[in-house]
């Protein structure tokens, strides 16, 4: 698979950013697809930012076919970051009796010292084979130079 696109940013304010991208994906197996949208992020309070994003992805098979719409949240704190991503998608056919998927994704991280930081990250996601899934991670990072 190959990938080519690109984003243009516009700051609309010192704290407010409107996005609008574009991506083809040029399969080798299969029919090429293309991924458009446009997107906002927000600097509401100090360190609490929201963001919208809507795209559309159009591909030559059932699977790549849907709308993707997304809402999140990011909140810093002086050594923490809290943040909250809701994603979802909608299919133009129902695959396997089903039209969306969605996902919710949480994730905690501190920064302990300037090269070591740890973080958690909690995901629920539902495809649309109704299958449900539960993902936890640890990661722990340390930089040096």
């Amino acid at each position: 698979m190959d990938k080519i696109g690109g984003t243009l940013e516009y700051e609309l304010s010192d704290n407010t950013l409107f996005t609008l991208d574009y991506t083809s994906y040029l399969y080798e197996e299969s029919e090429d697809a293309r991924r458009y949208g446009y997107g906002g992020e927000t600097d509401l309070l100090s360190g609490f930012k929201v963001g919208a994003a809507m795209h559309r992805m159009d591909g030559g098979t059932e699977k790549r076919r849907y709308t993707e719409s997304r809402l999140y949240a990011i909140k810093e704190f002086k050594k923490t970051v809290i943040s909250l991503d809701n994603l979802y998608l909608y299919y133009d056919k129902n695959l396997a009796g089903n039209n969306h998927a969605y996902s919710l994704n949480t994730n905690m991280s501190y920064l302990y010292t300037d090269q070591l930081s740890a973080s958690i990250n909690i995901e629920y996601l539902k495809d649309q084979n109704f299958t449900d899934s539960i993902s936890l991670f640890f990661t722990l990072e340390y930089s040096y130079e």
